[in-house]
């Protein structure tokens, strides 16, 4: 017969219960048996043949003859040990970019960065950012999309109507729940796509002393602003050259002196879109005023066009 080799484990196979033993004689505490005294010399399992060795269970209890005793193999916890040197300095994390934005923003900048700009800014705004952009030439897209919040964003170039020292290929607003999208003084240097382009906002686009003017004079080439599901407002604008110089779609339109001319049409009201011209400026077309499924267009007086 044998007993377990670590005495602080459980009793020995010789213990009948954990409140005597038999057939050692040396302990009235089987757990304090030693292997010696009660085994001799037996030291492995290969040694009994009655199959009644100790094993660990699955459940990290040890078995005698396949029978779980309740007794944990796991020792008794230890005694926490010293505190170990310090580690060496770790590297650098990347910058911290915060989830939201809670201080407003004022920066001046180069007209090539704006798009960087914008893009390190977080789609929460809970504060106004404000972009005064430096002279000079962008010959690619600018994407305002996806902000929230109670921050607008304002990009301030050209103060002027018809200066166009703030050029850009394409402007696009889309997916904006931000009470308000501020473009002024610039200029669309796009001739085969929409100039000022935005979708779905619901708070306020304004375009003031914007141009979209590129093209010759019969070119006729895409839209000036199209808004689809948007608010919009337009300010001293100038818009020359285009297939329409303002369109709507599902969206409503406040239209301040607006200027241009050689435009196919001057103003598209498409399905159920609404254009307010409260003073009518000089934006001209071939065609001036066009309503398209239950468009409308509606004059200073506020009577429809």
């Amino acid at each position: 017969m044998y007993c377990l080799p670590k005495r602080n484990c459980m009793p020995c196979y010789c213990c009948e219960s954990f409140n005597g033993c038999r057939g050692c004689g040396y302990h009235s505490r089987p757990q304090e048996c030693s292997y010696e005294e009660c085994c001799g010399n037996a030291n492995d399992s290969a040694n009994d043949n009655t199959g009644n060795y100790p094993t660990i269970g699955e459940n990290g209890n040890w078995f005698i003859g396949g029978v779980d005793t309740g007794v944990s193999a796991k020792g008794e916890q230890g005694e926490t040990g010293p505190a170990g040197p310090p580690g060496s300095q770790g590297p650098s994390g990347d910058p911290c970019r915060c989830d939201s934005l809670t201080i407003p923003i004022q920066k001046t900048i180069d007209i090539v960065d704006l798009q960087s700009e914008i893009d390190a800014l977080p789609k929460l705004l809970m504060a106004d950012v404000k972009f005064i952009i430096n002279p000079g030439t962008y010959d690619g897209e600018i994407l305002i999309e996806r902000f929230s919040g109670s921050g607008s964003i304002t990009i301030h170039g050209a103060n002027a109507v018809g200066v166009t020292t703030h050029n850009i290929m394409r402007l696009m607003i889309f997916n904006c729940s931000i009470p308000g999208v501020f473009i002024s003084g610039l200029t669309s240097t796009a001739t085969s796509d929409l100039c000022f382009d935005l979708c779905y906002n619901t708070g306020i686009v304004e375009f003031t002393y914007c141009n979209a003017i590129a093209g010759t004079a019969d070119a006729h080439k895409f839209y000036g602003i199209c808004a689809m599901n948007s608010r919009l407002h337009v300010r001293n604008c100038k818009i020359s050259n285009k297939h329409v110089a303002i369109r709507v779609y599902r969206a409503d339109a406040f239209v301040i002196d607006a200027d241009g001319s050689n435009n196919r049409v001057a103003y598209v009201a498409d399905y159920a879109g609404t254009i307010h011209k409260i003073t009518t400026g000089s934006l001209s077309g071939l065609v001036i005023d066009e309503r398209t499924r239950s468009g409308l267009i509606i004059g200073p007086n506020g009577a429809n066009v």
